[in-house]
């Protein structure tokens, strides 16, 4: 079942923080202890934030992503979503 990492960027080196199964999340929006101000929103095997407090909402409108050739990034949060099968 395919899979999305939630990346914490600092400088260089990223950190995984999350682990999301997008199958088990199906249907669901969440929070994360460790990205303060932003939903997420998981849908028939996609994932999108769909609130941020950040201020150019770059990532807000960012649709959901399902393949590993996208990605959705928040510049002012450091943060990196992406899928991995």
């Amino acid at each position: 079942s395919a899979a999305s990492d939630v990346y914490k960027r600092q400088s260089v080196d990223s950190e995984i923080i999350e682990k999301i199964d997008l199958e088990t999340h199906k249907n669901n929006t969440f929070s994360l202890e460790n990205v303060k101000g932003v939903v997420f929103e998981v849908n028939n095997g996609k994932i999108r934030i769909i609130e941020s407090d950040c201020p150019d909402k770059i990532c807000v409108k960012t649709d959901f992503i399902d393949s590993k050739s996208e990605k959705i990034v928040c510049l002012p949060k450091k943060l990196i979503v992406e899928i991995e099968d």
